[in-house]
C-alpha cells in the first residue's frame, strides 16, 4: 500500500491548531522512540520473560508510551519490556543517548549536567541506576593463570550527611550551613593512619593472563581469612575451577582458603624480593590496580566506600567487557537491559 505524502499534508491541513500540536508531540515522540539506542536494545531482545513469575509464556499487549507492554499466560499479570530494567521509570529516557555517550567518556556527575542541562541529583541517580545492572554482567570463568591478590583503597565518606553538613572526604574537610545562612568548611581533626588500618578498604581482585578479570570489596581494614572465604565463595567460587593456578602472595589467608578449594596454588614471596617465580608472577594484576586508581584519581578525584562496588563494576565495564567493541552503546545497553532486577538491586 503506497502512501501519498501530498493528500496526509493536507489532511494536516485541515486540523485545528490544538490538533496539529498533539500530531506533533505524537511524531516526535515516535521519532526519538525509534532512533533511541535503549528501544532498538530492547526491541532486538527477544528472550522476554515475565518479571514476576519467570514464566515465557507471554504475548505482546499494545504499547505505551514507545513501551512494549506484555501479559503472562501464567499469572496473568502484565508488565513493559523496561519493568525491572535500569530504564524503569526514568524520563527524558530521549537525552539517553548522549547520557551514555558521555558515561563511557567517564565524565563526572557535574560536566554532564552541565552539558545536559539536568540536574546534579538526576545524573547522580541514573548513573547508579546504570551501574546497578553491571553487578550480574561478564561472570566469565577464569582460564589457566590466575593471579589473585587483595588491593587497597582509602575508605571514603564523601557526601555523607551529618547534622546539616556533609564531608568532603577529598579535602577531609567537614562543610554545614551556619545560622546566618553561609556556608562554613572545617578541617576534619585526626590524621590518616599508616600501614593497613580502618582508614582503607580491602578490595579482592582476580586476573588471568586473557584479560578476564573479577573485583569485589572484600571488608574494611585489612583482609581475614574469614572474609577472604565468605567473598571467594559468594562471587568466584563458580568462575575458578581446576584448571585454574592461583598466583597469589605470601598472606597466610590465601593458603587455608584456596587449599580448600582443592585449587593448584603458587605463591610470590615479596618480603625476599621475590616478584617472579617461572612463569608465574603478579605483574599483570599490579598494572590493572595502578589503572583502576589512576582512573578513579583522573576522573572522579574520590569515590564513597558506600558506592564503590558500583565503581568497580564501572571500570571492569569500561576497560574489558566492551573496550574493543565496534558500538560500545549497543553492545553495553544488550548486556545490560537483560538484568531484570537492576531497578530492584538500586
Amino acid at each position: 500500500m503506497s502512501i501519498d505524502i501530498k493528500s496526509i499534508y493536507k489532511l494536516v491541513e485541515g486540523l485545528s491548531v490544538s490538533d496539529q500540536k498533539r500530531l506533533n508531540m505524537l511524531l516526535s515522540e515516535s521519532l526519538s522512540t525509534a532512533t533511541n539506542p535503549i528501544f532498538t536494545a530492547l526491541e532486538n531482545n527477544c528472550d522476554v520473560k515475565c518479571t514476576h513469575c519467570g514464566s515465557d509464556k507471554v504475548y505482546k499487549n499494545g504499547t505505551y508510551k514507545g513501551r512494549q507492554r506484555y501479559v503472562c499466560n501464567t499469572c496473568t499479570k502484565s508488565f513493559r519490556n523496561t519493568t525491572g530494567t535500569f530504564v524503569q521509570g526514568i524520563h527524558k529516557i530521549e537525552i539517553w543517548d548522549k547520557f551514555i555517550e558521555y558515561f563511557l567518556e567517564s565524565k563526572s556527575v557535574g560536566k554532564i549536567s552541565k552539558e545536559l542541562g539536568i540536574s546534579f541529583q538526576t545524573v547522580m541517580n541514573w548513573r547508579h541506576k546504570l551501574l546497578s545492572s553491571f553487578e550480574n554482567v561478564y561472570t566469565k570463568q577464569f582460564k589457566g593463570i590466575v593471579e589473585m591478590d587483595d588491593i587497597l583503597v582509602r575508605f571514603n565518606q564523601k557526601g555523607r550527611r551529618v547534622n546539616n553538613g556533609f564531608i568532603e572526604e577529598s579535602r577531609r574537610t567537614f562543610s554545614y550551613t551556619n545560622s546566618y545562612g553561609n556556608r562554613v568548611s572545617k578541617k576534619i581533626k585526626g590524621n590518616r593512619k599508616r600501614g593497613i588500618s580502618n582508614d582503607q578498604v580491602s578490595v579482592l581482585l582476580n586476573i588471568d593472563r586473557y584479560g578476564t578479570v573479577g573485583m569485589d570489596k572484600i571488608r574494611r581494614g585489612k583482609m581475614t581469612k574469614k572474609s577472604l572465604e565468605r567473598v571467594i565463595n559468594k562471587s568466584f567460587k563458580d568462575r575458578l575451577n581446576k584448571n585454574n593456578t592461583v598466583v597469589t602472595d605470601d598472606a597466610r589467608s590465601y593458603v587455608s582458603v584456596l587449599n580448600g578449594l582443592n585449587l593448584d596454588h603458587e605463591q610470590i614471596n615479596a618480603g625476599r624480593k621475590e616478584w617472579v617465580n617461572g612463569r608465574y608472577h603478579l605483574n599483570t594484576l599490579n598494572n590493572r590496580d595502578r589503572q583502576y586508581k589512576d582512573w578513579i584519581k583522573t576522573n572522579f578525584n574520590s569515590v564513597s566506600t558506600k558506592y564503590l562496588k558500583n565503581y568497580l563494576n564501572y571500570f571492569k565495564m569500561i576497560f574489558f567487557v566492551i573496550n574493543e567493541s565496534m558500538d560500545k552503546v549497543k553492545d553495553m545497553l544488550s548486556l545490560c537491559l537483560n538484568d531484570k532486577k537492576s531497578y530492584q538491586t538500586f
